[in-house]
């Protein structure tokens, strides 16, 4: 059992060695459905296979971390579009991806599942399932949700990351809300310039209008 199962595999080495990725690809992978190829940043090459099977895609990962012209190949299985995946929630700890592949196949051909882990490698109760299509993926959200399980599928969306907001002047440091200065109210003032500060329960809070501290100006 594990936790990625996949058909479609991109294979990433140096730019100079795309003879030598498709020689591996094809040493585990006899037919495969396409293998097309495109340069990375860094002076890397990206292999793309399309495998027939599950196994096949299991065999093409086994090949990460080959040694590669001094340097190691990294399998890993390929982005899909967005609006072709989606994401299952509220998995129970014991699942494992080919359970996940198995509730997706009800709903169209699945081109990869797999589990979500942390960094120390632990289940953190969510999944991706890819289709081939967007119908499919669509109609498997429809279905999951309204199976009566205790899962929950929603479409895929990638959050963004929200920048703080910056100073309109280029050359002014970055300011929050919290640390921009206030005005003291005429109160405060009458009291700091007679240094009654310590008087004062909240120096930095403003007293309320039409209250009876307000009124009669005591501190």
């Amino acid at each position: 059992m594990s936790y990625v199962r996949c058909r479609s595999i991109v294979l990433i080495g140096p730019q100079n060695a795309e003879a030598e990725i498709r020689e591996l690809a094809a040493s585990k992978v006899a037919e495969p459905i396409a293998v097309r190829s495109t340069p990375g940043k860094h002076a890397r090459i990206l292999v793309f296979v399309d495998c027939r099977s599950f196994e096949e895609g299991q065999a093409l990962l086994e090949l990460n971390d080959t040694p590669l012209q001094g340097e190691k190949l990294v399998a890993r299985p390929s982005v899909q579009t967005d609006d072709r995946r989606i994401f299952v929630r509220q998995l129970p700890f014991s699942m494992r991806a080919e359970e996940l592949l198995e509730i997706g196949s009800r709903y169209g051909i699945v081109i990869d599942a797999s589990i979500c882990l942390d960094d120390q490698g632990r289940h953190r109760g969510f999944g991706i399932i890819s289709f081939e299509g967007r119908d499919q993926a669509e109609s498997a959200v429809e279905g999951i949700n309204a199976s009566g399980q205790k899962i929950m599928a929603l479409p895929f969306v990638r959050t963004r990351v929200r920048t703080p907001p910056r100073s309109t002047t280029p050359d002014r440091p970055l300011v929050y809300r919290s640390d921009a200065p206030r005005t003291l109210s005429p109160a405060e003032a009458r009291y700091s310039s007679g240094g009654l500060e310590h008087r004062l329960p909240f120096p930095d809070r403003p007293r309320r209008k039409g209250s009876r501290r307000h009124r009669s100006g005591r501190p």
